[in-house]
């Protein structure tokens, strides 16, 4: 925050005589008093860090690079500050909002985006559905994409609704899943630990693809319980 304060001569003589200062030789006309006046100045590396870790907190998978714009300033110099990041998004480029001392300032961002995202191996025709070995995870840019992801475990079996090149980045618009267990359906559910694994016999009370937490009745107990879709098996 901004400070300022007023010293006396007689403090300036004081500090001019600590043997450090004095042994610089130095020849000093003090006034009768001076004032320090302490600005709160915020930089360019701290505006970065700031931004860095918003984006973080949005995609923890992410890597970012950031060019940011202050004009010709290389600092913020304010009593009070606030960067407002409630339109901070995954976007390639933006306009951050910056209030300085009630001024508002705006900060010009340019942002690329990098995660391992999957790909396909090999050309796949529209309507034919992925198997195993059809994709791989590479780390790529995807500051222009909108859509999700979905790991290769949960792809396994999906149709394709556009054909794709090799190398091409797979996201959830490109894929029509079937859910790999359906309401109503009666299937087998474990529960294993290191020395011992039950199985009972359950109904799906929700469809579901693989990753997704599902609600199931024991068909013994009818018992609500719920279990994980580990696989498409």
């Amino acid at each position: 925050p901004l400070s300022e304060m007023t010293l006396p001569r007689s403090k300036w003589v004081e500090i001019f005589k600590r043997p450090k200062i004095r042994d610089l030789g130095l020849r000093v006309q003090i006034p009768e008093s001076m004032k320090i006046k302490l600005t709160n100045e915020i930089s360019r590396s701290e505006i970065q860090r700031k931004i860095f870790h918003q984006l973080k907190s949005l995609c923890k998978e992410c890597e970012f690079e950031v060019k940011e714009s202050l004009g010709a300033a290389t600092t913020i110099k304010a009593n009070n500050w606030d960067l407002q990041f409630s339109d901070l998004g995954l976007k390639p480029s933006l306009l951050l909002p910056a209030k300085a001392d009630g001024h508002l300032l705006w900060i010009s961002l340019q942002i690329k985006i990098y995660r391992e995202v999957p790909i396909t191996t090999r050309w796949i025709p529209a309507a034919s559905r992925l198997q195993p070995g059809d994709i791989a995870m590479k780390k790529m840019e995807i500051s222009s994409f909108r859509d999700g992801f979905l790991t290769i475990s949960q792809m396994e079996g999906a149709s394709i609704l556009r054909s794709l090149s090799v190398g091409s980045i797979l996201s959830t618009s490109d894929i029509k899943r079937e859910p790999t267990i359906r309401r109503g359906q009666t299937f087998k559910a474990y529960l294993s630990e290191a020395d011992f694994e039950i199985t009972i016999n359950a109904v799906a009370e929700e469809s579901g693809f693989v990753g997704d937490l599902i609600k199931m009745k024991n068909t013994e107990s009818q018992k609500m319980i719920y279990g994980r879709i580990e696989n498409n098996h």
